[in-house]
């Protein structure tokens, strides 16, 4: 990775920091959706003890596979909440 590309993604990482903590702060839904497989078990769970430690309210949702049904069934829970994906692959980044 050259610096600008590391910068970028700092930046990226920090701003979606920010997000999460505005989303916290003002008591707004987060919702997690996560893979179903060692890695995405795991990278949910973290994601999870993160935002409860930050006293968020969340939910965590594990799914097989990532398509345009879970993504428009999560939509429709909440109007103004949160989406964090973990370890859904690059094949998902056209949905």
């Amino acid at each position: 990775m050259k610096k600008e590309e590391i910068s970028n993604l700092l930046d990226s990482a920090s701003k979606a920091a920010e997000l999460i903590r505005e989303y916290i702060k003002e008591e707004k839904p987060i919702h997690v959706a996560s893979h179903y497989d060692a890695d995405g078990l795991a990278a949910g769970g973290i994601m999870g003890k993160c935002l409860a430690r930050l006293g968020g309210k969340f939910r965590i949702r594990i799914e097989r596979w990532l398509d345009e049904k879970v993504i428009n069934e999560i939509a429709a829970t909440e109007e103004d909440m949160l989406m964090i994906f973990t370890d859904f692959g690059s094949g998902d980044l056209n949905l």
